[in-house]
């Protein structure tokens, strides 16, 4: 039996999936990890953690593809790799990290960020096709170099999150174009690196990876890691699939335009593929590279969906994970705006469309009458409307969206599905088995050496069997109103949330 394999370097655990030839999934492990908070607004992680959690957890999947098999007829034939965006980790001349990897979450850099803003004249930054963010790569790069200049001097080539997973696996220093073009240093309509910009900002263009088309052969994976698992047949070849944003979108269903995706994970987005460049006039909205060739998408993306629920169920009610599931059923009884509750969901900061590194979360109408469910079910209203805020702006673009899929962690409630299916006023997709982006780096890698014949086809039959959530109409006029006031609540609050940060950023 022949297998593909699927990484996802995620922001809280490494989830591999093995998958047959029938794109059936036959194994599926995660390894945990923590984010790195050394001071308030940075988020680091270790690569060597990643390091540890990507062979322990690919042992784990491999054991299981020998166990119910003979060991001999167990051929692996090809692992994708898929992983967080934006990040940075700098390696030296013999390839080893020299910093810990600063990531996505991290809001160290408004210093860099304004530097690139006054620094990019008018026609780099409408290049760019983005809004100039902490969260991408390009502020780490100058932070790195303007605070640690002795570690500067060392750097040799600087990679992207799952890049290094690749460069784990065959040595190859490598990258892509959706990953790439979610740096800040990369022409997303031309599909290469700026140099212009590369060399504005005053950075070393060759520690810059070769970039190639999402889907790319990479190499065969190295002798040693080939001998360590005692692979059968052919050594695996490593495909580097895309950003975890566009193999998520695309693993959930979303082949063609006129489909989005809403991932809630850590982090949302909300993804809407295109097939000719365009992107927002004051960038709030990002355009980027999808996982297939000759795409691209728009994107909205706020810093916390799922974190949300996290932080207030387990850091502040001390639940454990399975407390929301027990409670879905009452959680479904509470009528839309959870008694008179609105939920800023900014607890990160905030990226689109605010582009707002101080704002922060609000829990704004609580009474004494209020119930801890009633807080549950705000906090899930509030991630919808902060991704309706975003969804507006599309439909704005003209971009049309006929149908929305719903992945990561918080697509297992289908109280939340029907919450955004009334909330946007669109038809939302659920699924039974949730496609996540380990699945999709798995089959994108397998079509791309033959294992299976047409990825499309494989998404299509996945969707047959997802649940379909329609709009109520009540619910969707009564969220309209509420909508109004959520949108209000930051629009009032912003400058405040800026006096407000002096006091949240002191050293503890």
């Amino acid at each position: 039996m022949s297998y593909s394999i699927g990484i996802d370097l995620g922001t809280s655990s490494m989830k591999i999936t093995a998958i047959n030839e029938s794109a059936k999934i036959i194994s599926q492990k995660k390894g945990y990890y923590n984010i790195s908070r050394p001071k308030p607004n940075w988020a680091e992680q270790s690569p060597e953690v990643w390091k540890e959690s990507l062979f322990t957890t690919l042992e784990k999947v491999i054991e299981e593809l020998y166990k119910d098999n003979n060991y001999e007829k167990v051929k692996i034939k090809s692992i994708g790799v898929s992983g967080q965006m934006h990040g940075m980790i700098a390696l030296d001349s013999q390839g080893e990290t020299i910093y810990p990897a600063i990531i996505w979450a991290d809001n160290r850099t408004e210093t860099e960020v304004e530097f690139i803003k006054d620094n990019l004249s008018d026609s780099q930054l409408e290049r760019l096709g983005n809004p100039v963010v902490n969260s991408f790569t390009a502020p780490k790069l100058l932070w790195l170099k303007n605070n640690k200049p002795e570690l500067w001097k060392k750097v040799d080539k600087f990679l992207l999150p799952k890049d290094y997973i690749v460069y784990l696996l065959t040595g190859k220093i490598i990258t892509e174009k959706s990953d790439a073009s979610a740096t800040l240093l990369f022409d997303i309509e031309k599909g290469n690196w700026d140099k212009d910009i590369i060399q504005t900002l005053n950075l070393p263009i060759n520690i810059f990876p070769k970039v190639v088309e999402p889907g790319s052969k990479v190499q065969f994976v190295k002798e040693d890691i080939y001998k360590k698992y005692k692979l059968t047949d052919t050594k695996p070849m490593v495909i580097t699939v895309g950003g975890d944003a566009p193999v998520t979108s695309l693993a959930a269903g979303v082949t063609n335009i006129e489909k989005g995706c809403i991932s809630l994970g850590t982090a949302g987005q909300i993804i809407t593929p295109i097939k000719n460049y365009t992107s927002h006039s004051e960038a709030k909205l990002h355009t980027l590279h999808y996982s297939l060739p000759g795409m691209w998408y728009v994107m909205g993306a706020i810093l916390a969906a799922g974190h949300n629920l996290r932080w207030w169920l387990r850091d502040i009610c001390q639940k454990e994970d399975d407390f929301l599931d027990k409670q879905e059923k009452y959680l479904a009884k509470l009528p839309p705006g959870s008694n008179g509750l609105i939920y800023l969901p900014h607890i990160q900061g905030e990226r689109s469309p605010y582009n707002d590194p101080n704002a922060t979360g609000v829990l704004f109408g609580l009474k004494s009458e209020h119930t801890n469910l009633n807080i549950i079910k705000s906090i899930m209203e509030g991630v919808a409307f902060a991704l309706k805020a975003n969804f507006n702006i599309i439909k704005d673009m003209d971009i049309k969206v006929n149908e929305l899929y719903l992945t990561g962690g918080g697509a297992k409630s289908e109280v939340w599905a029907q919450i955004f299916a009334d909330v946007l006023n669109k038809t939302v997709y659920i699924a039974k088995q949730n496609h996540d982006t380990s699945y999709g780096a798995a089959i994108l890698a397998a079509e791309k050496i033959g294992l299976i014949d047409n990825v499309k086809k494989i998404i299509k039959n996945n969707t047959r069997s997802y649940k379909k959530m329609t709009t109520d109409s009540k619910n969707h006029k009564l969220y309209k109103d509420l909508f109004s006031i959520y949108h209000n609540l930051y629009k009032d609050n912003s400058e405040k949330m800026k006096k407000l940060a002096k006091f949240q950023n002191l050293e503890k």
